[in-house]
């Protein structure tokens, strides 16, 4: 707000006030007030804005248009409190008015409505000013009891988004883009529950899920799948490693003017290597199709189900959720469950090691009642479950809630994944990974040195995490944040995780594992590993370290290796945004760290970080973690879950095995020792 109004100041003193560029400086500066809550000032700066663009271009100039419904947005605000941030709450539980015109005579009506219809004019349909005029037109319908009108104009919103989303942009830029978008799919999901579109509300919510994930799986599966030239396949490779090189720099520079070269250069490569890929497309019929991800319809992903499992999918936005179930029969059900009032509260409760757990079991009962109940009839058929979670229900371990007055680990198996469509993906990737052969059993690091085992030991951290406003605000600057991970202090030793190694050295003895531990369990090992092609020659691919959770900035949360005799190449940090880099073809990933598999929720993108960047990296499944572990618990926890896997046992069955031993185990059958494992994939 304040660089707003100095550089408002600024052009007011360099142009004058009815200068172009004044105007929509004025005009952000607006929307910054609006952003803040503060309404009445944001009014007055559109007002001001739309009569001098009135004045200056004229009334059906394409930004008298935008500056019009920015101000009737503005009035509509004033009117209704929130409604911008949160439409899916005006869209009324049981609509049966339709009738209602009295709204259209209203002056914040005619005003948004003669924005889009004139910018739909002049910029077309695909245009982000003219969608957002239309969603601005969408809402007041919405509110005003035409929900069927108002369906009709979110319909058009989600086509014209999706037409933007065919255009040449970096994985970051779609993800921005769509992200923005994503309210106005909300909103057309819950409108289509209301009015019996089951169907169409499922495919919706798919389309809101994990779609910069499915895009870069399927181009993988395309090159893959492919008989492209070994000249075509080392120039995707080339475009690969550069890109990756410079997120890396990006990353490690603290130098704006550096930093803005950087990210010019990699865009040049990114549009390269778009070019070169739309080449592929015209010369390789099948890389186009394989290239193109499919947003499946539920009576497409139901032949994917097994018979003996139900496909849960959720969504949630701002507390309210909606849930879908689907089973290989086709039989789908949909459900608004309207606002959670115990979700927060129970994620506190359950990783706490110092709650009760008759406490976590009272306010299980009652999330219970709120996500499970209303399925409850199609859950109760089936052992397997695969949950498809959304925004805050990804860091709920549905194992711990209750059905029938039982916790659900005891006679159901569940599995997560990020949508159905990924599901699709990754089956493939199954099929693909069980055609290699001669691969090897287990490649294993962990018990880092954390500190100079020849000095004495200093002062150590054992949380993973940024939780002051300090660290926040300095992890918010990616190019700082290595710096900022210093400050934070020394990462305590894990004793646990020399006896994880040594168990997964036994129970693998036969097969000749590979665990590097110590000052070899570090980053330069690990690139070393993947630049010789040695990753991707395993089964297992196993890490007993520290994790680095960073909300913020999802890309940076890291596996944290050696911490000595580290370099400004390399720190030890492995990033998500440089896992996306390696080359794997493992069928399972386990994370024996901390929070590996939480991470920052991005709209239209779910839980970004590791999770993300192993699956874009090759890995088929992984086992993580939704939180802090306990380091000697742990231990004990892995050596089981491999116990059962060598037993022959698929993963999800050795993973719910092992929590129903831990269940019945005096020492540690609290929640928090054992829920925070969960396995994502197929």
């Amino acid at each position: 707000l304040i660089l707003y109004k100095k550089s408002y100041d600024l052009h007011v003193q360099f142009f004058g006030v009815e200068h172009q560029r004044t105007l929509q400086v004025l005009n952000n500066l607006a929307a910054t007030y609006q952003y803040l809550g503060n309404i009445k000032e944001a009014l007055l700066r559109n007002k001001k804005t739309y009569n001098l663009a009135l004045e200056l271009l004229g009334e059906n100039h394409p930004y008298t248009l935008i500056s019009l419904n920015n101000f009737a947005a503005a009035m509509n605000a004033q009117t209704i409190p929130n409604q911008e941030m949160n439409p899916i709450n005006l869209i009324h539980s049981n609509p049966s008015d339709y009738s209602n015109t009295n709204y259209k005579n209203n002056k914040i009506f005619t005003s948004f409505e003669k924005s889009y219809y004139g910018l739909k004019s002049k910029l077309g349909l695909n245009n982000y000013y003219t969608i957002n005029a239309l969603r601005n037109l969408s809402i007041i319908h919405i509110n005003s009891g035409n929900l069927k009108l108002g369906i009709k104009h979110l319909s058009t919103i989600v086509r014209a988004v999706e037409n933007l989303r065919k255009g040449n942009f970096s994985p970051e830029n779609r993800q921005t883009l769509f992200k923005q978008y994503i309210p106005s799919y909300v909103s057309y999901a819950f409108a289509q529950i209301q009015v019996n579109q089951i169907d169409n509300a499922f495919h919706t919510v798919e389309l809101t899920k994990a779609r910069t994930l499915l895009e870069s799986i399927a181009l993988k599966l395309a090159i893959e799948h492919t008989n492209l030239s070994k000249k075509e396949r080392q120039q995707f490779d080339s475009f690969h490693k550069k890109i990756t090189t410079l997120d890396y720099r990006i990353v490690q520079t603290a130098n704006t003017e550096q930093q803005i070269t950087l990210r010019t250069e990699k865009n040049k490569l990114i549009q390269q290597s778009i070019a070169f890929q739309n080449k592929l497309k015209k010369r390789y019929p099948k890389f186009a199709q394989l290239a193109d991800p499919k947003i499946l319809t539920a009576q497409q992903g139901q032949k994917l189900i097994p018979k003996d499992t139900l496909f849960i999918n959720y969504l949630e936005h701002n507390n309210r959720i909606l849930v879908f179930t689907l089973d290989n029969m086709g039989n789908l059900h949909g459900y608004d469950l309207d606002e959670s009032s115990y979700l927060d509260n129970y994620l506190t409760l359950v990783k706490d090691i110092n709650k009760s757990p008759y406490k976590i079991a009272l306010d299980s009962e009652l999330l219970s009642a709120q996500l499970l109940t209303p399925i409850q009839q199609q859950l109760e058929k089936y052992p397997n479950w695969i949950i498809s979670p959304s925004g805050k229900l990804a860091q709920i371990p549905f194992e711990t809630l209750f059905l029938n007055d039982e916790m659900v680990i005891k006679n159901h198996q569940i599995s997560y994944v990020q949508s159905l469509s990924t599901y699709a993906l990754l089956k493939q990737r199954e099929k693909d990974l069980a055609k290699q052969r001669n691969r090897k059993a287990l490649l294993a690091m962990g018990a880092p040195y954390y500190q100079d085992p020849n000095k004495l030991p200093i002062k150590c951290k054992t949380r993973s995490t940024a939780n002051t406003t300090t660290e926040k605000l300095l992890l918010a600057d990616a190019s700082v944040y290595r710096n900022a991970l210093q400050r934070l202090g020394t990462w305590c030793t894990l004793k646990g995780t020399e006896t994880e190694l040594d168990e997964l050295k036994r129970l693998f003895s036969t097969q000749k594992p590979i665990i590097y531990r110590h000052k070899n369990a570090s980053e330069s090992k690990l690139v070393q590993l993947n630049q010789q092609k040695q990753l991707k020659n395993y089964k297992y691919l196993h890490f007993a370290t520290h994790g680095y959770l960073d909300n913020q900035t999802p890309a940076l949360s890291s596996i944290v290796l050696s911490q000595v005799n580290t370099t400004d190449k390399y720190d030890g940090y492995i990033t998500a945004s440089e896992w996306i880099g390696y080359d794997l073809r493992s069928d399972l990933m386990v994370l024996s760290a901390c929070d590996t598999a939480a991470g920052g929720s991005m709209s239209g993108e779910g839980i970004m970080g590791l999770t993300y960047a192993l699956y874009v990296a090759g890995n088929k499944n992984t086992l993580m973690t939704l939180w802090s572990i306990d380091d000697t618990s742990t231990a004990e926890f892995i050596k089981r879950f491999y116990q059962k896997v060598l037993q022959g046992q698929t993963h999800i069955q050795a993973l719910t095995e092992t929590k129903r031993e831990f269940i019945q185990h005096p020492k540690y059958s609290h929640p928090a020792l054992w829920a925070a494992f969960v396995l994502y994939g197929v």
